[in-house]
């Protein structure tokens, strides 16, 4: 079985986990505080990634190696709740699709400084599944939401992409030189602490009762399995495959996820444009184990 079909199955099944946590993020944030969300999604995937150090010989990182984690932690608590207030402004398939967009400077940036490489074939097998990502994103304004509020949830989601670009090429550059579990519950870890500290912080008066309705939330609760089984899968294809750029992106497929959920049981409509960009997606999937 060879290296790329591994981390092919792995980032679709990625795509699955994280398309159905931002579906459901998409739900609750139209009714919950984004620290609420942010808090529930990042505690719940850590109570269930703790298992998996079982896995592993426990190993304590060096101090570059922790920064480097900590940085990471950062990016994605800035990158969701970029994503999380995007949402509660717009709709999941134009937001979504837009911030799906990372593997983009992801490659870029491992391309630049990692001394990463591949084929022809399999680099243009890659800018196809991005591409039909961002076609996507084309979505009439269904819910007849201000011209305002679309320009200002599609330039967070744009940033939110950026954002998780540079998180995605920081995990890249320990992918290899920490057992996958280590680094995924490290990462997970700095994540819940962090979104701990924006809860007390934003719930100055009644930080109890804020945590308590955070821990509550069902829609949250499975948001957060959802991207945990989608976090496992993308360190384990990644740690597999050497490098994280054929899983991250495959998991810019999510957005076929997302807007498969928000079609079916929110009546958002699934235009030309993305039918053409999910051909576009899948045909580049093809290519890449081919090539």
């Amino acid at each position: 079985m060879s290296v790329t079909f591994v981390a092919t199955v792995c980032g679709i099944i990625t795509a699955g986990g994280y398309g159905v946590g931002d579906w459901l993020t998409a739900k609750a944030s139209k009714k919950t505080n984004k620290f609420d969300v942010n808090l529930a999604v990042q505690f719940f995937g850590t109570l269930i990634l703790l298992p998996f150090l079982l896995t592993t010989h426990v190993r304590v990182p060096s101090f570059a190696q922790i920064g480097i984690t900590l940085i990471i932690s950062c990016c994605i608590t800035t990158a969701y709740l970029l994503l999380i207030k995007a949402l509660s402004i717009g709709s999941v398939g134009t937001v979504v699709p837009l911030s799906y967009g990372y593997p983009l400077p992801a490659l870029l940036l491992s391309l630049i400084f990692l001394g990463t490489r591949f084929s022809g074939a399999q680099l243009v097998a890659m800018f196809c599944i991005i591409a039909g990502a961002i076609m996507l994103a084309y979505q009439k304004n269904q819910r007849q939401i201000p011209l305002r509020k679309l320009h200002e949830a599609s330039l967070l989601a744009i940033i939110s992409m950026l954002v998780y670009g540079v998180d995605f090429f920081l995990v890249g550059t320990l992918i290899t030189k920490l057992p996958w579990q280590i680094l995924d519950v490290s990462v997970s870890l700095f994540l819940a602490m962090t979104a701990f500290i924006l809860v007390l912080v934003s719930n100055r008066r009644n930080r109890l009762s804020a945590i308590k309705r955070a821990l509550t939330n069902k829609t949250t609760f499975y948001a957060g399995i959802s991207f945990s089984v989608g976090s496992i899968v993308f360190y384990v294809g990644s740690h597999r495959a050497g490098n994280i750029i054929i899983p991250t992106v495959l998991s810019s497929c999510a957005p076929l996820v997302a807007s498969l959920l928000g079609a079916t049981f929110d009546k958002e409509k699934i235009g030309i444009l993305k039918r053409i960009g999910a051909v576009v997606v899948v045909t580049g999937i093809i290519i890449l184990n081919v090539a």
